[in-house]
């Protein structure tokens, strides 16, 4: 079996065989790790990294020419997998060329939405949703993450193949994601937030785009369900967030992967992604009426661009006209892409990003009451950030503040002297400030 080391793996390259983990359990090969036609994933690399697997076979058979040698059968796999690639080119195409079509068609219909979302319940009252659960260990958060961010890239995948799908699985993600932003708020947030790092600045290839999709749809159902949104509007808000982006799929190989500033011509094609995103969702059909993907979900994911002050795209649509939940949706991928990593710069902080979403807002750029609904689901001082204490002690935040004091998150203690020692968890909101508080963000 010929061998290739995992560390020449690269986000996005296919292989015309399957992978499989050479390392044998009683002479039998334990795994296939990646099926041929498969596009590699980040997830996948680190899951061979965090295993110890330093080399993949590739399940073909030997040739009798030497290792330089190709078989009838190699060659026949091989101009499937460019005749793949070229029906996978031709499908795309097909489908930039009819958005602006499903577009226009879909628009006289969206006339008639209404743009704003009821609140039917307090703004962060939560008494109507599941009572907390015992929450994960890191270990099983770290698999159920990874699970469902695979579904994604399915979902992802297939939408982009231009194959239809069924509304049953996102819709199921996300009610599971409304469940747990209830019951274990704090791990979901966690979830959410601590994904951007392992990005290697690729994004939005594949499967950043797809870790970026899940981060989106946690963000949006947190905050939407701070903001005393009805159940079905969480659920909107949330299946906004994951499919708002999907239109990448179609954009060219050298925009998606770009690790260097766009030119204006590349900019603008860019700009048709929420038109493709929105005419992509008419491939996820539902077997049940009550299981039909909201009109007003495709109208959000087209206007998730739209800015409140007329400076978005792609039809520059100020307030009034903007769905609540494309403004809800907007503030979250802004906020993801301020603490993601481009080309011109690096990613920022939780909290540098949130405070550049609160600077957004006051500018008038973004709705400062759907800006504000995401600080209610992160706080001020987001899970995983460091912070430096009123009593001279250093802690990171490890669990959300309340609503109603989003500066009071709960700190698990990590250096200093004193009565506090370290790894001791502070509930910040059971105390006053005068006898400690969040003095600053620690370096």
């Amino acid at each position: 079996m010929r061998t290739i080391a995992t560390a020449t793996l690269t986000v996005g390259s296919v292989f015309a065989h399957d992978l499989v983990d050479p390392r044998n359990e009683n002479g039998v090969i334990a795994r296939v790790v990646l099926r041929a036609g498969e596009p590699v994933g980040a997830e996948l690399i680190a899951e061979l990294a965090a295993s110890g697997v330093t080399t993949l076979g590739l399940n073909r058979p030997d040739t009798s020419g030497g290792e330089s040698g190709t078989s009838s059968e190699e060659r026949a796999t091989d101009r499937r997998m460019r005749e793949l690639d070229r029906d996978r080119s031709r499908a795309r195409a097909v489908l930039r060329s009819a958005a602006d079509g499903v577009i226009a068609h879909r628009t006289k219909r969206w006339r008639m939405l209404s743009r704003r979302v009821k609140i039917e319940q307090h703004e962060g009252d939560l008494s109507v949703m599941p009572a907390p659960i015992a929450e994960l260990d890191a270990s099983a958060m770290a698999i159920e993450r990874r699970d469902r961010v695979s579904l994604v890239r399915r979902l992802l995948l297939r939408l982009g193949d231009g194959l239809a799908v069924g509304s049953g699985a996102p819709i199921a993600l996300v009610e599971e994601l409304t469940h747990d932003a209830i019951a274990r708020p704090d791990q979901v947030a966690s979830a959410a937030l601590g994904t951007h790092a392992s990005e290697d600045g690729d994004e939005p290839a594949l499967g950043a785009l797809a870790d970026q999709a899940y981060s989106a749809a946690a963000l949006c159902v947190l905050s939407a369900s701070r903001m005393g949104w009805s159940s079905l509007d969480v659920r909107s808000a949330g299946l906004t967030g994951l499919l708002a982006d999907v239109g990448m799929m179609l954009l060219p190989h050298d925009v998606r992967h770009a690790t260097r500033e766009l030119t204006d011509v590349e900019v603008n094609t860019l700009h048709r992604h929420p038109a493709y995103s929105a005419a992509l969702l008419e491939l996820i059909k539902a077997s049940r009426a009550e299981d039909a993907l909201p009109e007003c979900v495709q109208l959000a994911v087209f206007q998730h661009h739209e800015r409140a002050d007329g400076s978005g795209y792609p039809h520059r649509e100020r307030g009034a006209g903007i769905h609540d939940l494309a403004l809800l949706a907007g503030v979250v991928d802004t906020f993801l892409a301020l603490a993601s990593p481009r080309a011109h710069r690096p990613a920022l902080s939780t909290h540098a990003a949130l405070r550049e979403i609160a600077r957004l807002a006051s500018a008038g750029v973004l709705s400062a009451d759907h800006a504000r609904g995401l600080v209610r689901a992160v706080g001020v001082y987001p899970p995983g950030t460091r912070v430096r204490l009123t009593t001279g002690h250093v802690a990171e935040v490890v669990g959300l503040a309340p609503a109603s004091a989003p500066d009071r998150p709960v700190v698990r203690v990590v250096a200093g002297r004193g009565e506090r020692e370290p790894g001791e968890p502070i509930n910040l909101s059971w105390w006053s400030k005068r006898e400690i508080a969040v003095d600053a963000v620690a370096a």
